[in-house]
């Protein structure tokens, strides 16, 4: 399979958190689905999928697809189809394609819509000329400061991760992925070799950690955060630097620097401030075409927005209280 999210690792990966997984193939196409449910909705996800190269494959997979969805009682099917999945060159076409199969755009997308990808093929030094100089010196004498860089894939370290992703989700406000998620991530992945964990550190303070996946030539900036104390060492930016070259020397052909803001997003966006980090570091700006839905049961897909949100308010206050009992605790020593 051509990415992580459709691969055997991580159908392990998704059963080990307890979700249905099904992986079909048939004539030249393939497929990872989940089974997903909460508050009474079940639907079939296809992360970044199916693999298929021609308008042919994607109606068989989608057929087989609608086949597990009504066995299972599912509301609807989510797909994410890549734009070389063959039902149009041109990206505008390729919408109408799936509209006239009765798929309509999900109310938000489960993975980034926009990325930023650096071509690791290049010359490295062509790669650094490539990137914001700020970003070239603050890798080659960030040393100076005493900032020391390490990897691990040992699944114990992804504690280190965690915290600095809570203060983060904290400070934007928003609902990041659950511990046991994380773990499973650590626990599950690491062993293949597909997960590693890059860490800096002043003394035997963490900075900085990130979470990346390597899968058929491609390095994924999956998780990380700085810890923001210690933010003007700007440890961030020469770790990135760093994991960029340690990929291109592992042999890997790109760097995927994760979710960005559209081409046409204003200062305002959410994502303009991370959007402008990963766009100094060189590469071209991507586009997929997002998670489009396939309604099975029209009534129950109607509602199913409306649920989400309410679900993802009440994750959203849970998690803030959570870190306000989490700060007493350590304020009383109780």
């Amino acid at each position: 399979m051509g990415n992580i999210y459709q691969s055997d690792p991580w159908a392990i990966f998704e059963r080990a958190l307890g979700n249905t997984v099904f992986q079909r193939s048939g004539d030249n196409w393939a497929y990872l689905a989940v089974l997903r449910s909460g508050m009474g909705w079940r639907y079939l996800h296809c992360p970044h999928g199916p693999d298929v190269n021609t308008v042919e494959e994607f109606d068989a997979a989608l057929a087989d697809l609608r086949q597990i969805a009504r066995t299972e009682n599912c509301w609807f099917i989510r797909v994410e189809p890549p734009l070389g999945s063959g039902l149009s060159r041109a990206r505008e076409s390729t919408q109408e394609a799936l509209r006239h199969r009765g798929l309509r755009r999900a109310p938000h997308d489960a993975l980034p819509e926009y990325t930023q990808i650096i071509d690791l093929t290049r010359d490295e030094n062509d790669i650094l000329q490539d990137m914001d100089g700020h970003n070239r010196k603050r890798y080659r004498n960030i040393h100076k400061k005493g900032v020391t860089f390490t990897d691990s894939t040992d699944p114990k370290d992804i504690e280190l991760l965690i915290p600095i992703l809570d203060a983060i989700a904290q400070r934007h406000g928003y609902v990041r992925k659950q511990n046991d998620y994380l773990r499973t991530v650590a626990q599950v992945l690491m062993p293949f070799g597909v997960a590693r964990l890059y860490i800096a550190w002043l003394a035997e303070k963490v900075l900085e950690v990130t979470l990346v996946y390597d899968w058929e030539g491609t390095r994924i900036q999956a998780y990380g955060g700085m810890d923001y104390e210690h933010r003007k060492l700007n440890a961030g930016n020469a770790q990135t630097v760093r994991m960029i070259l340690e990929a291109k020397k592992l042999g890997l052909a790109q760097f995927d620097l994760g979710g960005i803001a559209p081409e046409d997003a204003g200062p305002d966006h959410p994502w303009s401030g991370f959007t402008k980090f990963k766009k100094s570091f060189g590469g071209r700006s991507e586009s997929c075409l997002g998670s489009w839905d396939l309604p099975i049961h029209r009534l129950r897909y109607a509602i199913f927005p409306s649920l989400f949100a309410v679900r993802y308010r009440y994750a959203l206050v849970r998690s803030k209280v959570a870190h306000l009992l989490t700060r007493t605790t350590r304020a009383t020593g109780f």
